[in-house]
């Protein structure tokens, strides 16, 4: 799913309301660190300007900073399920693994993302999440989102929205991965990526650095190593990117658009139907 710039502008809306975040006054640097939060919050900001209790809330949520190594695992697939984790720094991947060892990469992670919300549906946990860089995340309890929903109707929906995001983001990999080729897999996959990357760091470029290896790329849009080579010289010709070790520049936005074969999809941010900022 590629979000458009028109959704993207929208998120820094907070962020330019620089008094708040200077003040504090709902705590939410002291829980995030000041140059995550706009990255944190980037994900709901997306979808509708939060108000100071909502940034109050998202504080409360917070018990505790984690910070994690390259290549650490937060969590294993089948741990006890305790808690969701909110990627403020790093990217982070997740997978599950087979009855016969084999392991199927599932998705990338970027600041703004909640980490484990599935995993709130079932027993235990469904992934195993492993940290691709550095990594900081904020640890919320899961006692905290049941606190969420019953104290900010509006701030639940719109992480219902996000969710809801996720899920049409899921449904173009799957007809993606169902319906074309190799190509249009990893331009979709590629500009995803590139797109995310600019809503939680809007200064972002068309250059950014990708901490995959080509085996974690093959994984995760359904290719042998082999065919991923190929098709990374066939990006190459078509002078859309170039693509050198963990280096992507994209050249051409529009070209690598039209080879994904999925239309652009816009956020539609202050839907009418959210609960107003004053619904308890």
């Amino acid at each position: 799913m590629v979000v458009t710039s028109r959704a993207v502008n929208g998120l820094t809306a907070w962020n330019r309301g620089a008094g708040v975040i200077a003040s504090d006054r709902h705590g939410i640097v002291a829980a995030f660190g000041q140059k995550a939060v706009v990255s944190a919050t980037s994900r709901l900001t997306a979808f509708a300007s939060l108000s100071e209790r909502d940034y109050e809330l998202l504080a409360q949520l917070a018990s505790g900073r984690r910070s994690v190594g390259k290549g650490e695992v937060i969590c294993h697939e089948g741990d006890k399920l305790d808690g969701l984790f909110l990627l403020i720094q790093g990217w982070v991947a997740s997978s599950i693994t087979f009855a016969d060892g084999s392991e199927q990469l599932l998705d990338v992670h970027l600041p703004g993302d909640f980490l484990g919300t599935p995993d709130l549906a079932v027993s235990s946990r469904l992934q195993s999440i492993v940290a691709l860089t550095p990594v900081e995340l904020v640890v919320v309890p899961q006692q905290m989102v049941g606190l969420l929903f019953e104290r900010s109707p509006r701030l639940a929906a719109i992480l219902f929205l996000v969710s809801q995001e996720e899920r049409v983001r899921l449904m173009d990999r799957l007809a993606s991965v169902g319906a074309t080729d190799a190509v249009p897999r990893l331009a979709s996959l590629l500009l995803h990526i590139h797109s995310r990357l600019t809503q939680s760091e809007p200064s972002t470029g068309d250059s950014f650095t990708l901490p995959l290896s080509q085996m974690q790329v093959a994984s995760l849009v359904g290719l042998s190593q082999a065919h991923l080579n190929r098709t990374l010289q066939t990006l190459r010709r078509s002078a859309a990117l170039t693509w050198t070790r963990q280096s992507v520049t994209i050249l051409d936005r529009s070209a690598l658009q039209e080879m994904s074969g999925l239309p652009q999809r816009s956020l539609d941010r202050n839907a009418n139907w959210l609960p107003s900022r004053d619904a308890k």
